[in-house]
């Protein structure tokens, strides 16, 4: 499946702004023809090859090693009021990989089957609902509202970069980056009878 989607905003009601990739995934999965593998590259990214898709065969970003966990660097980067949120959406065990493993799956970028396109979808949404819930963020009006109230740090993230309301506007997408890496971490810790190969993404 080849298509086009860099300016288009919306997709099934999610504001590809607000949401990012996972507005993507979303739309892709629900209205797109039955399909045995499919991919996702960003207008300034692309994974540097695909491998070979046979049954039960998945790629995914190559993986970072961060500095710090994975809970660190989403509060260095976005504040603790929404690194919290976050944190607070995940079940327990989802939680423990949050707060203490510093292996990130970037880009929210892989190939995958329908199946676990689904599987992915179900658990990266369920949380961003639950978050969303927590800080009434509805769209990105309601989000740019919340960041600019005295409910939000993220203004001032411990790093001191990336401070203004049209970038952290993009919250529910850079948690997907995080879910992503969770979900990632547990599959193939699980194995579940699939391959696994590692791409590089490159700009």
């Amino acid at each position: 499946l080849r298509t086009n989607l860099k300016n288009v905003h919306v997709f099934d009601g999610l504001d590809s702004k607000l949401y990012g990739e996972l507005a993507i995934w979303y739309y892709l999965y629900n209205n797109t023809p039955d399909f045995d593998v499919i991919s996702l590259n960003h207008y300034r990214r692309r994974m540097d090859a695909v491998y070979p898709h046979l049954e039960n065969n998945i790629t995914l970003s190559q993986q970072l090693t961060l500095t710090c966990t994975m809970f660190e660097q989403f509060t260095r980067l976005h504040g603790c009021v929404f690194a919290n949120a976050l944190k607070d959406s995940l079940p327990d065990q989802d939680k423990e990989i949050f707060m203490k493993s510093n292996v990130l799956f970037p880009y929210t970028m892989f190939c995958v089957d329908k199946k676990v396109l689904g599987a992915w979808l179900s658990y990266t949404t369920s949380i961003i609902d639950k978050m969303s819930k927590t800080l009434c963020i509805t769209d990105r009006k309601s989000c740019e509202d919340f960041i600019n109230s005295d409910k939000c740090d993220c203004l001032k993230p411990v790093e001191g970069r990336n401070n203004t309301v049209d970038y952290q506007s993009r919250i529910f997408c850079f948690a997907t980056e995080i879910l992503s890496s969770i979900f990632w971490q547990k599959f193939v810790l699980n194995n579940n009878g699939y391959t696994v190969y590692y791409n590089n993404v490159e700009l």
